[in-house]
């Protein structure tokens, strides 16, 4: 028997509502406390200008623990010793069958 399919559907929403459902998800805690893993995405060539020396921009998935599905993408600065600079700023959140990405 095939298993059902997924109809994911996404959505804009602002980039505030969506700091606050991640937030309130507390998707970075989970990210911390590897309730969720942690994998790298991206890593920024360059440090940004605006942050010290050792400084890098990096992009997140949080996912399920031993699955690829993949609940939270979001943007972080890391300084040289690899702690995170203020907030993550998240990019996209997957609950359910919603997808949702901040608004352009």
């Amino acid at each position: 028997m095939t298993p059902p399919q997924r109809h994911d559907h996404t959505i804009a929403v602002s980039p505030s509502e969506l700091r606050e459902l991640f937030n309130g998800l507390e998707i970075a805690r989970k990210g911390r406390e590897q309730i969720l893993t942690r994998k790298i995405d991206w890593v920024g060539k360059q440090r940004p200008k605006h942050l010290p020396v050792g400084s890098r921009s990096k992009v997140w998935h949080y996912l399920i623990p031993n699955s690829n599905r993949i609940v939270a993408v979001a943007h972080v600065y890391l300084d040289r010793r690899r702690n995170v600079i203020g907030e993550p700023d998240p990019k996209m959140l997957h609950i359910d069958e919603l997808i949702m990405r901040p608004q352009s």
